[in-house]
């Protein structure tokens, strides 16, 4: 075989290096591709089936091991701490106990604290599916499972912008709340109610709900005091004098004011005082 050898100048070089880009930038695709297919099997992992074989396993390393009800009660504690990760573990091994008994109570139960754990940590759609599978079984106490169920769609779309949605989902959950929850949900419904405009419905039901013990529920409260003032507060600088509403915008109720001379609307008279932040308020009560 003859060899011709050719003298190698800068333009060859970068000729050369040109040539060679498609397959320098197929290295890259091919990188993001392989990262996509792990985030899809790390998502596949929290399906209920994978879930349910993840609470074996860790079941099985426990040294101490409880009863599935000691595990939802461990998993709620743990996603109003913020340890979401640990949240879900422990729902997962409630899962998988309840399975294992054929325990409907169970299921109903380990299925609404996944669906609190995902809410928690941002991930709406695990949020929603585990809500609607605590909603598809029979626990003995419905309305510690369903009315959390629902609250849990009632959030997921909210913070999605459909507040209308949300509004609905949240009256599901007041008829099927407990007196202890009722409050939680009735926060929640209030602000669903100012984000759709109807102000008159969100005040008279936010007048209805008494001064809480629990300083996180009550805080809550707070704040969605005065989400519905700044929200009158807007209503009242748009609007204008007219033949049928003479006095002010409807749905605002005659009262002393804070916001100066000339302004008459309600507010809560109550003193607002600076508090630290208290832990989030419980989800199941």
């Amino acid at each position: 075989m003859t060899r011709i050898l050719v003298r190698t100048g800068p333009l060859i070089v970068v000729a050369a290096l040109m040539g060679a880009m498609p397959a320098l930038a197929q290295a890259p695709d091919a990188e993001a591709a392989a990262d996509r297919a792990a985030q899809t099997r790390l998502a596949d992992v929290d399906t209920l089936v994978a879930l349910t074989s993840e609470g074996a396993i860790l079941y099985a390393q426990d040294e101490v091991k409880l009863n599935g009800y000691q595990y939802c009660s461990q998993a709620v504690a743990l996603a109003e701490a913020g340890e979401f990760r640990q949240s879900i573990r422990a729902a997962s091994k409630a899962l998988h106990l309840a399975n294992a008994g054929n325990d409907e109570n169970l299921k109903a139960l380990a299925n609404r604290d996944l669906a609190i754990a995902y809410s928690y940590g941002g991930q709406l759609d695990k949020s929603i599916e585990f809500a609607r599978e605590a909603l598809r079984h029979t626990p003995k106490d419905p309305q510690i499972v369903y009315a959390p169920a629902h609250k849990m769609i009632g959030d997921a779309r909210f913070r999605r912008g459909d507040h209308a949605g949300a509004v609905l989902s949240y009256e599901e959950a007041l008829t099927l709340s407990s007196p202890r929850y009722a409050p939680l949900v009735q926060a929640s419904l209030t602000n669903a109610l100012i984000e759709t405009g109807d102000l008159a419905r969100a005040r008279e039901l936010l007048g209805k709900i008494p001064n809480q013990r629990e300083p996180g529920l009550q805080a809550q409260l707070d704040r969605t005091h005065a989400r519905l003032l700044l929200a009158e507060k807007g209503l009242r600088k748009r609007w204008r004098p007219t033949a049928n509403s003479p006095n002010g915008p409807t749905g605002l109720t005659a009262a002393t004011s804070i916001y100066g001379p000339g302004t008459v609307w309600h507010v809560p008279s109550k003193r607002w005082v600076a508090r630290p932040r208290p832990r989030r308020p419980s989800t199941v009560l």
